[in-house]
């Protein structure tokens, strides 16, 4: 019988839907309102906020819910077609994705209805560690592989490589007090560029790499999105698009085409 898991990830989401609707209609006007909010995030983009809501940036709030079909969908996709596929011998992996996925859509919408300090934590928290995400596996990948055993499975260094990231992760997203994170990100971009370049010349992965173009394609215009959004070159504020929201749908996508990717590793064995 077929795995539909892009139908099974529907009924929580459409969950979440639900509860994002409750939360929007009925709830508390000004519930925000004590909640510290940092000057910087102030118009930071495009969307006008609506200080008096509990939505106060709508559009960019409701995005998020990308976050969680996909999230759900890698969480139910857990049986592999081929016994020689990296992430399905390290399946904490695929947990971890998944997992990670629910906290990128719940603490983004957090930011984006409350605009409030704690709140921007906790997302650019998500930001950081889902960027280091591609460097744990690729690091990962690249020790099996020199040692001649692309899907040794090893819970030590899968937990080790987890951790260290969330730590890291989570330490940066508490540092963060604006909105700074470009110059990390590109050179954690660069770095992961540079793994997956070394190790598909090195060894053969066997791996779809249309999955990993689509990913390259969808993280530039997910880039594009958020520069027009954030320096106003297309800026509609009381309008229904948005760049940023723009860019949760197409880096979700594209870190998504990456799962894609690494599950396709090995198939060709």
């Amino acid at each position: 019988m077929r795995n539909n898991v892009h139908i099974k990830a529907l009924f929580p989401t459409a969950i979440m839907a639900l509860i994002m609707c409750c939360i929007q209609f009925f709830g508390p006007l000004n519930f925000w309102l004590e909640w510290y909010v940092q000057p910087k995030t102030m118009g930071n983009y495009c969307e006008v906020q609506a200080l008096e809501a509990i939505f106060r940036e709508p559009i960019s709030s409701w995005s998020n819910l990308i976050y969680w079909y996909l999230g759900w969908w890698i969480l139910l996709d857990t049986k592999s077609k081929t016994p020689t596929n990296f992430l399905f011998n390290n399946k904490g992996y695929i947990w971890y994705w998944g997992l990670l996925y629910l906290f990128m859509g719940t603490s983004s919408w957090f930011f984006h209805a409350s605009v409030s300090s704690i709140a921007l934590a906790f997302d650019m928290s998500g930001v950081y560690i889902s960027f280091l995400l591609p460097l744990i596996l690729n690091a990962h990948r690249f020790s099996n592989y020199s040692r001649g055993n692309p899907i040794r499975k090893s819970v030590l260094s899968m937990v080790s490589l987890i951790l260290t990231s969330i730590i890291i992760g989570g330490s940066l997203g508490y540092w963060e007090d604006s909105f700074n994170a470009i110059p990390a990100l590109l050179i954690g971009l660069t770095i992961n560029v540079v793994l997956f370049i070394y190790i598909e010349r090195k060894w053969t992965t066997h791996a779809n790499h249309r999955y990993l173009w689509m990913s390259i394609v969808l993280i530039l215009g997910a880039t594009f999105s958020w520069c027009v959004d954030k320096f106003r070159v297309l800026c509609d504020p009381a309008g229904w698009i948005h760049g940023h929201a723009a860019w949760h749908i197409l880096m979700s996508i594209a870190a998504f085409q990456l799962y894609l990717y690494y599950k396709s590793e090995g198939e060709n064995d």
